[in-house]
């Protein structure tokens, strides 16, 4: 197995089959702004719990699966959330995944909202891996990398764009320390999904690294967004560009003018928060809400992502290929 070291200043672009190593993110400080904004991806993943087939079982959200044997329960949700995820790695859906609610020593049962577009692909290829925490992410208690603070006020705040809208956590000092939402519940188990980034507002001076190490996302990735807003990354360590994302192909809306096209937010070099949008018509092509100039170029970084604001109630799979060879 050969390891893959990748960081924001150089990305290599070979990996080997199931390759691994790390990346670097750093969060930006907030400097002179009051708050600074990065886009954060940790497209690293824990190594896999199983490789197997997988086939319809007694439900729609139930599979049979066969290859290396598990124990039953040992993939089960906890009370706060999912632990697992299965992986469609074969057929036309491959990429698609789906949390695991529980599982015997010979099924897999994933979560009800996941269940239809996971029967659709079967049979197929599957493989589970364990989420990647927030708490794993970004720490606790001396690990802490953020600021945390004894309320949302005095603290760095991190969001998902899921469902449609932010939802956001801060880590919270002193008595019942750890990850909360805003609303002070619980969080340290709240999953950083494959093909996700994170939207981190930084109110601390200094800028912060993360190191992410795992395994390498090989094959293909499908990251679902829907009508809302939604924190996407490509699911590979390896940077892009608007338009070579594969955004627009995938189903991303454009229009003559930002006012009628989804949106598009990524940091600049400082923290402020820069909109894109699609153009059609003449002149197409990728442009800065602002003033208009071409943004075909502007890079997604390999440890960022897109904050997308979809119009349409029709959701799309952001498509994106493997962007390195398999040696």
């Amino acid at each position: 197995m050969t390891s893959l070291a990748l960081s924001s200043a150089n990305a290599q672009t070979t990996a080997t089959t199931d390759p691994v190593g790390f990346t670097t993110v750093t969060i930006k400080g907030k400097g002179a702004l009051p708050a600074a904004y990065s886009l954060a991806q940790f497209a690293m993943m824990k190594a896999s719990s199983f490789q197997g087939s997988a086939t319809p079982g007694a439900s729609q959200a139930v599979l049979n699966v066969t290859g290396t044997p598990f124990t039953a329960g040992a993939f089960n949700k906890s009370a706060d959330g999912p632990n697992y995820f299965l992986e469609i790695s074969s057929g036309t859906s491959a990429g698609l995944i789906a949390d695991i609610e529980s599982n015997t020593d010979s099924t897999v049962t994933v979560y009800a909202d996941d269940a239809a577009s996971i029967a659709a692909a079967m049979p197929a290829t599957v493989t589970i891996r364990a989420h990647t925490k927030v708490s794993e992410v970004f720490g606790t208690g001396a690990s802490l990398v953020l600021q945390g603070g004894s309320t949302v006020n005095n603290a760095d705040l991190i969001y998902f764009g899921r469902g449609g809208q932010l939802a956001g956590y801060f880590y919270k000092t002193g008595v019942g320390a750890g990850w909360k939402t805003l609303a002070g519940a619980a969080a340290n188990n709240i999953p950083v999904y494959p093909g996700e980034s994170v939207l981190v507002k930084r109110i601390g001076a200094a800028d912060v690294s993360i190191v992410n190490s795992g395994s390498v996302q090989t094959g293909r990735a499908l990251i679902p967004v829907s009508q809302g807003s939604v924190t996407a990354a490509t699911s590979f360590p390896v940077a892009t560009t608007l338009s070579t994302s594969n955004l627009l192909a995938s189903g991303l809306t454009g229009g003559a003018t930002s006012a009628t096209a989804d949106i598009l937010y990524m940091p600049d070099a400082t923290g402020n928060l820069v909109s894109y949008f699609y153009k059609t018509g003449v002149g197409a092509g990728f442009k800065f809400v602002a003033g208009g100039a071409n943004a075909n170029a502007v890079p997604i970084s390999e440890v960022g992502g897109v904050l997308i604001t979809r119009r349409s109630a029709t959701p799309f799979n952001w498509i994106v290929d493997q962007p390195y060879a398999n040696n």
